[in-house]
């Protein structure tokens, strides 16, 4: 089944947290807040978490169905907590998961040099496990 591509050709793996958009927070007066999201990407790792606006979200393959159940969940959790709708989650990831563990491998990979590039033609890539 293939999905809609984002940039950086990522799929929606879960929603981790949300929060309001910073002009909406300067602007509480508007009639329907807008809200992002911490979105952890399909292939990727917690590191590349970031925070995307809904409607990068509902451009996904099931973005509607994920976020409506992330929103019911979330609404849950919110009122088992006795949290307000403002208050915000501390860390929506556990920082043990940014924590490189051990570098299992490391490789030398060749650059594509443009002729007349004074830059490095190599890099380290390394293999961590997380």
């Amino acid at each position: 089944m293939a999905a809609v591509a984002l940039e950086r050709s990522r799929l929606l793996e879960r929603e981790n947290a949300l929060r309001r958009k910073a002009e909406e927070q300067r602007e509480a007066k508007e009639a329907e807040p807008k809200y992002e999201f911490f979105v952890k990407w399909k292939g990727f790792s917690y590191i590349h978490c970031e925070w995307v606006g809904e409607e990068v979200i509902l451009s996904q393959n099931q973005g509607k169905a994920r976020l409506i159940r992330f929103l019911r969940k979330d609404e849950g959790t919110r009122l088992m907590q006795g949290l307000d709708e403002d208050a915000e989650d501390e860390d929506p990831v556990p920082e043990d998961f940014l924590l490189v563990d051990r570098i299992i491998a490391e490789r030398t990979v060749d650059l594509e040099v443009e002729e007349g590039s004074q830059g490095p033609s190599t890099r380290l890539e390394y293999l961590v496990k997380w």
